[in-house]
């Protein structure tokens, strides 16, 4: 299925990035992306304004076990859930 909100590579662009005032630095390549609303139920100018909504969203799981609460999300370390569940086996 297609996603309503699209960033379509549009090509690239070498940036110089200056380290000091003597002209020293490095040249950095630069992918340049376009946003593209496809047709769908909303109008585009409701996808433009709310197309950032989640950024940065993570999911969050809460997992119970003998009364003990583990909330996880995620960015966790391998092993978390199951160290909990292990420890707090019935």
């Amino acid at each position: 299925m297609m996603d309503v909100i699209e960033q379509v590579r549009t090509g690239s662009h070498t940036e110089f990035i200056a380290t000091d005032d003597k002209g020293h630095g490095y040249h950095n390549t630069v992918t340049d992306y376009e946003t593209v609303y496809h047709d769908c139920l909303v109008p585009k100018e409701w996808l433009k304004a709310h197309e950032h909504d989640l950024d940065g969203y993570e999911p969050t799981i809460e997992l119970i076990a003998n009364g003990k609460t583990l909330s996880v999300n995620g960015n966790y370390k391998h092993g978390v859930i199951k160290d909990f569940v292990k420890v707090n086996k019935g």
